[in-house]
């Protein structure tokens, strides 16, 4: 359970109050995905034809011959079901730690082809960012880097993502992969005393 004022949706991230073993009560942080589901019908369609020939005999008897012919006709649709890719983030160093275990959720795509991705955020808690650049200054001799941003990406952009005209971030590391932020690596992280690795 948790005390929440929004009786529409849940909290994305927070801590909840959940059962544990043995009857207790314990304050765990809950992560809620939202999963897309699309879903389309199976439609027939049944077309009858019918056509009927008469004979006359010399007694006034009157036969006929029906003839039928149905023509069936099938659309199938495929149902698909998406969910969000995401993944959570540790590792940062004492400066940055409001970053440890915020989880990103895939929320679009830039320009350049690459997803980013968005924090599901607590209350009072500012939203942070990660997206791919190829250039974070747009001076045309940038490296291209996965980043961890207070700035939301601007999706019609390739470079310079954030539109501020400096690389100025949380978190880079360097990378060619644009599909998805490494799974462990070592970025460069500003932290109080200057530029550090971090694996995160």
């Amino acid at each position: 359970r948790i005390n929440w004022d929004n009786g529409h949706t849940p909290p994305y991230l927070d801590d909840w109050w959940m059962e544990c073993s043995n009857g207790v009560w314990a304050t765990r942080k809950v992560a809620l995905l939202e999963i897309t589901s699309t879903s389309t019908s199976t439609s027939v369609t049944t077309t009858t034809m019918t056509s009927t020939t008469a004979t006359t005999t010399t007694l006034s008897t009157t036969t006929g011959t029906m003839t039928s012919t149905t023509r069936t006709g099938t659309t199938t649709t495929e149902t698909t079901t998406t969910t969000r890719r995401w993944f959570a983030l540790t590792g940062a160093c004492e400066h940055k730690g409001f970053l440890n275990d915020l989880v990103f959720v895939e929320a679009g795509m830039t320009a350049n082809g690459a997803p980013w991705f968005a924090s599901l955020i607590a209350s009072r808690q500012q939203p942070q960012f990660v997206y791919y650049d190829l250039d974070c200054n747009g001076g045309g001799d940038g490296v291209p880097r996965w980043i961890i941003d207070t700035s939301r990406p601007i999706e019609n952009r390739t470079e310079d993502i954030d539109d501020d005209g400096a690389c100025s971030y949380h978190a880079r590391f360097d990378s060619m992969d644009p599909t998805f932020p490494p799974a462990a690596g070592q970025w460069y992280v500003s932290c109080a005393t200057g530029w550090r690795r971090e694996v995160l």
